[in-house]
């Protein structure tokens, strides 16, 4: 058996770890979109339609994902870029896994580490603050914040508008690891 060079092995590794969270990925997005689909009454099926922007965090062992909804002419008054902080407890570790479209301007999307928020074995306390910057003041926002456990999205959901900071503070149970 001819074995690999150490970095190839690390790049397999690598590569291997990159195909799973892809792979979350694409089941986040079915499942929204199946959700979306089947719920009755949902936005989807409307008649003003939304548009949506899916950012996803991975803090400590648990996917998390938030998503952002505006009319379906978010893109025609957007005028820049989304601003995204999640704050988690500063014993935990984040990292944006994928940030979202952005609602065609782009996305920043960053973690930030606060002592004041707690991480137990049984909760963990996080804040998501968003900044949609448009042309109408009056455009509404609307940011969910959800956990993908055993495939289930169970999301916290807040309302606001463009061009103000929109902030929610939600918690979730860790992932069993």
């Amino acid at each position: 058996m001819i074995s690999l060079p150490v970095d190839c092995a690390q790049r397999s590794a690598q590569h291997r770890s990159h195909t799973r969270v892809v792979g979350v990925i694409r089941i986040l997005v079915f499942l929204q979109l199946a959700a979306l689909l089947l719920a009755p009454g949902s936005v989807a099926l409307s008649s003003h339609g939304w548009c949506s922007s899916d950012p996803v965090v991975l803090i400590g062992d648990t996917m998390t994902h938030i998503t952002l909804s505006a009319p379906a002419n978010a893109p025609s008054r957007v005028t820049g870029s989304n601003e995204i902080v999640v704050t988690i407890p500063d014993t935990l570790s984040g990292v944006v896994v994928s940030p979202g479209p952005g609602f065609g301007r782009g996305e920043s999307v960053s973690v930030v580490l606060s002592p004041d928020l707690q991480a137990t074995s049984d909760w963990i306390e996080v804040t998501i603050q968003v900044f949609v910057p448009a042309s109408d003041d009056t455009m509404e926002i609307g940011v969910e914040f959800a956990t993908l456990d055993a495939g289930l999205l169970a999301p916290t959901h807040i309302h606001g508008v463009a061009n103000s900071w929109i902030t929610m503070s939600a918690g979730f149970q860790p992932a069993l690891v």
